[in-house]
C-alpha cells in the first residue's frame, strides 16, 4: 500500500519532503541532489544546449520532487 502511494505524484513529494527536513539526512540528501542536478547542467552547457533547456533537463536529474518544483518557479 505505501509503495503504491509513494508511486504517486503526491506520495513523492511527501516523502521527498519529509526526507530533506530529516534532522541527520536532510542537508545529505539536500547537497547529492543539488550536486547531482549542478554536474548535469555543467554538461549540458558544455555541450552547447542553450540555458533554458539545459536548466529544464537538469532540474527532472534532482531526484527530489521538493527540488525539481523549485528549480521550476
Amino acid at each position: 500500500l505505501f509503495v503504491q502511494w509513494y508511486r504517486t505524484a503526491e506520495g513523492k513529494a511527501t516523502c521527498d519532503r519529509v526526507f530533506l527536513y530529516a534532522p541527520v539526512i536532510g542537508d545529505f540528501i539536500q547537497k547529492a541532489s543539488i550536486a547531482k542536478m549542478t554536474r548535469t547542467l555543467a554538461t549540458l552547457l558544455a555541450s552547447g544546449v542553450s540555458l533554458l533547456d539545459a536548466l529544464d533537463i537538469a532540474a527532472k536529474t534532482a531526484g527530489n520532487a521538493v527540488i525539481e518544483e523549485t528549480l521550476y518557479r
